[in-house]
């Protein structure tokens, strides 16, 4: 029978295969899971050049109910792996294959590792919460002005929390110190905004005079909308500008670096 090829994308980290979810109830055993596992994008693009660390928060759940003191969350960095699958016209299954996903961040280089004494007295959640933000710091090395790195962490028992859900245990944070698709910046954007370049991702910093990451797009759609009707304006006025015309500037476009590529356009849609 002949096969046809296609290839299905599966993040891992640090395990293959699948795990049962578990449930535990709000009095049980104290134990702690990721409160979002959703992919983080950090870039230095938006400090000061003198900035050299920063620091990432990463939400955490609490089960078991608060207690009155501190207690200690262990985090570990894992590998990611892709797996492939191979299907047959059936769309069974007949091959399979795992690989390691490259660019992964170093410790001491990408970010302070977590068994290093500076963060013993910062990996803990808060008493009296059943939410806390977890701190990471990440290291501004020269590195990221070329390429992204990945830090895969997960949740690991601790002296005071067992652990949460399996699925609720990984998490992927994006590095680099570049202009690049912030995680947020999904399909709807797309169709607001325009499909996702670095030279309309800089516009609108220009414009708005703000960074444009993961935090700006939790903003309502109506401020979306208009904030992006401000885009579209100053860029009427930037290609209508008779200095940057004359200079080539003018039309802006998805690379401005290629004259013939496509001209950058902002949608107009409600």
């Amino acid at each position: 029978m002949k096969q046809v090829k296609y290839i299905v994308y599966i993040l891992l980290l640090g395990v293959i295969g699948c795990q049962e979810a578990d449930h535990y109830l709000f009095n049980s055993d104290a134990r702690v899971q990721l409160d979002d596992t959703t992919r983080l994008s950090f870039s230095f693009v938006y400090l000061p050049s003198d900035v050299i660390r920063d620091t990432i928060y990463v939400p955490v759940k609490i089960i078991g109910g608060p207690q009155d003191l501190n207690r200690k969350v262990r985090l570990s960095q894992v590998t990611e792996y892709s797996i492939s699958y191979e299907k047959d016209l059936n769309g069974y299954v007949v091959d399979s294959v795992v690989t390691e996903i490259k660019n992964k961040a170093i410790p001491g280089k990408h970010y302070v590792a977590f068994d290093d004494p500076e963060m013993s007295g910062l990996l803990y959640a808060k008493a009296n919460e059943v939410k806390s933000d977890i701190p990471i710091i990440v290291l501004r090395d020269l590195s990221l002005k070329t390429q992204e790195v990945r830090l895969g962490i997960k949740l690991e028992v601790s002296d005071d929390f067992l652990l949460g859900e399996s699925k609720f245990l990984y998490r992927t944070i994006v590095l680099s110190d570049q202009l690049a698709k912030p995680s947020a910046w999904n399909a709807l954007h797309d169709w607001i905004f325009g499909e996702y370049s670095t030279a309309r991702h800089q516009f609108m910093i220009d414009v708005l005079k703000m960074p444009i990451d993961d935090e700006w797009f939790s903003r309502s759609l109506a401020e979306i909308f208009y904030l992006r009707d401000k885009c579209a304006k100053a860029l009427e006025v930037f290609n209508n500008d008779p200095d940057n015309i004359a200079s080539g500037k003018a039309p802006l476009r998805e690379n401005p670096n290629d004259p013939n590529s496509k001209v950058l356009t902002f949608p107009t849609q409600r």
